[in-house]
């Protein structure tokens, strides 16, 4: 099994580097000169952050031809197998910052394996997610592994008044927004799909409800409320984990914005903003490239509605 495992993954990397792209070189170049730029720190944190680059890279360009070379084999252990991979270099680092947090990690790699595809009610298999949301799905189960370790932090740390008023405006706008996002071929809540108004308000919500409990609030809780202890970890550490959340949001993107240029031009600035990480707070930076994220997904969403609304 580990060898058809990298045997898939080394299939993978052969395909990339076939399809170079001008996207590829530029990203390749930024790596060039983020290293160059981090000559100061230690060789193993210089190691360290290359390789949550690459990784990112990698995820970002390689995950769907992965999955469906999975599928297409129906050897579903490989997907055991790739989670564990890619967080034992985090769980490791989380280890070695938090000893005292031994049990959490291995709870967040649990919860990858968790079929949460589906819930049944009432007798019958109700999805929780849009048709064609494979990519979504993943990065839910990445960010559960890689967030649950900081739960803890964020549930015991000092909560001031002007966390909870954020906490409660992202909540809000997460909830209004990532719902007009998923679906064939942009968005799933065209009007005209549905027979009334009100099929189609309880379908917002369903997925209203879902996107914020399932995936957003533990990210507002570890944004909002967990920043302390996330300060105190090693910045290979930090810039690791704001790497990972950030190839979730390019998958966000890369359903949204399929074959657009807008998704790839963002994709290079998340990428890029990864070099200001040494200057700056990662945390500030991670905050205003998710509005920035939320702002262009909700605009181009609206925009989509309306032009195929009147059209």
């Amino acid at each position: 099994m580990i060898k058809r495992y990298i045997g898939l993954r080394l299939k993978v990397a052969l395909r990339m580097v076939r399809e170079l792209h001008v996207f590829t070189l530029v990203v390749l170049a930024l790596l060039g000169v983020l290293f160059y730029a981090l000559s100061f720190l230690s060789p193993y944190g210089r190691l360290g952050i290359y390789a949550a680059l690459v990784l990112a890279v990698h995820v970002a360009r390689s995950d769907r031809y992965f999955l469906q070379l999975v599928s297409h084999h129906r050897e579903y252990r490989l997907f055991a197998i790739d989670y564990l991979s890619l967080s034992v270099p985090f769980v490791a680092s989380s280890l070695a910052c938090l000893t005292e947090a031994v049990a959490i990690p291995l709870a967040g790699v649990c919860m990858a394996f968790l079929p949460i595809s589906r819930i049944h009610v009432g007798g019958r298999a109700v999805s929780l997610f849009p048709r064609g949301s494979m990519e979504y799905e993943r990065g839910l189960r990445m960010m559960a592994i890689f967030l649950t370790v900081f739960l803890a932090g964020a549930v015991v740390g000092v909560i001031e008044d002007n966390l909870r008023i954020s906490l409660v405006a992202t909540l809000i706008s997460l909830c209004f927004v990532y719902p007009l996002m998923f679906g064939e071929p942009v968005n799933l809540l065209y009007m005209r799909n549905y027979a009334s108004v009100g099929v189609f308000l309880k379908n917002y919500l369903r997925h209203a409800a879902v996107n914020t409990l399932m995936v957003w609030l533990p990210f507002a809780l570890l944004l909002c409320l967990g920043a302390d202890q996330l300060r105190d970890l090693l910045l290979p550490v930090q810039i690791y984990i704001v790497a990972l959340l950030l190839v979730v949001q390019m998958g966000f993107l890369r359903i949204l914005c399929h074959g657009n240029i807008v998704m790839w031009s963002i994709g290079m600035l998340m990428l890029g903003t990864l070099g200001c990480l040494v200057v700056y707070s990662p945390w500030v930076i991670l905050m205003q490239m998710l509005m920035a994220c939320l702002l262009c997904q909700f605009s181009w969403s609206t925009l989509k509605i309306l032009i195929d609304g009147y059209r």
